[in-house]
């Protein structure tokens, strides 16, 4: 978890479409005495399950384009399948053993004996991916908590509408969190992405019929509302995860204090 954590927040700050964050996250591991094959095999999966989530959003959210500003809504269309384009095509290149025995081969046969790390790794990479594949609990489970947490991060906007007691079309609110997720894949090189996920946001629902001042309200409330609910819960977590990992150690000392006496 303190891998994940690190790595969230190197994305953040160094905000090139997650790549600084998952370097972070293979050097961490490779620390942690993690097979770098085996890293790469799973941020693959993690890649690939938190993809459907945003691809259910976005096609259910694709419905609700009958309105709006034309200009607006074609531009968001073509980023964000050109996003989407990209992101499968990458999948489908970094997931399939051919195309990985491929680069293997381009590599041995150019670089010779200095290619030998790389086949090694590569092939760590491949049994990891397939002996993950293979657990599907544990595929399912993540997939559940990518749905749990892209829920999450949708209620904060239906919240603030709810506050200000307007109401909007589910529609709606799954295209909004789609742009924004969209933005949030493009590397701006601005840390943290400050102020060009809310301008858009705020742009968006204005191409909607929504006045300036409710636009920019809702907004910075649901940008606001999203990180501390995001804090609390994942702090929570991480407080229940530690305090039971410090119980565990207290029993097992107290368990050898008693057999000694």
């Amino acid at each position: 978890m303190s891998i994940g954590w690190a790595s969230l927040f190197l994305t953040t700050v160094i905000p090139t479409a997650s790549v600084s964050g998952e370097i972070l996250r293979l050097y961490l591991s490779r620390k942690s005495g993690v097979k770098l094959g085996k890293s790469a095999a799973a941020i693959a999966w993690h890649r690939m399950l938190m993809l459907a989530p945003f691809l259910t959003g976005f096609a259910l959210g694709l419905t609700h384009l009958s309105s709006g500003e034309a200009t607006i809504i074609r531009n968001i269309i073509v980023a964000a399948f050109s996003l989407l384009a990209l992101a499968i095509i990458i999948i489908l290149v970094s997931t399939s053993e051919r195309y990985l025995l491929k680069f293997s081969n381009f590599f041995s046969k150019t670089l010779g004996e200095k290619a030998q790390g790389i086949d090694q790794i590569l092939s760590e990479y491949i049994s990891s991916f397939k002996a993950y594949k293979e657990k599907k609990l544990l595929l399912l489970s993540c997939l559940l908590l990518g749905y749990l947490s892209w829920a999450l991060n949708m209620l904060p906007l239906f919240l603030v509408f709810k506050a200000l007691d307007m109401q909007i079309p589910v529609t709606l609110g799954l295209f909004l969190y789609s742009v924004i997720v969209i933005i949030t894949i493009i590397p701006f090189g601005i840390p943290g992405d400050a102020g060009v996920r809310e301008s858009v946001m705020s742009l968006t629902l204005i191409s909607f019929g929504f006045e300036k001042s409710i636009s920019t309200a809702v907004t910075i409330l649901a940008s606001t509302l999203s990180t501390f609910l995001n804090q609390t819960i994942t702090g929570l977590v991480y407080f229940l995860l530690k305090a039971r990992k410090i119980m565990g150690e207290l029993s097992r000392i107290q368990g050898l204090s008693d057999l000694e006496s």
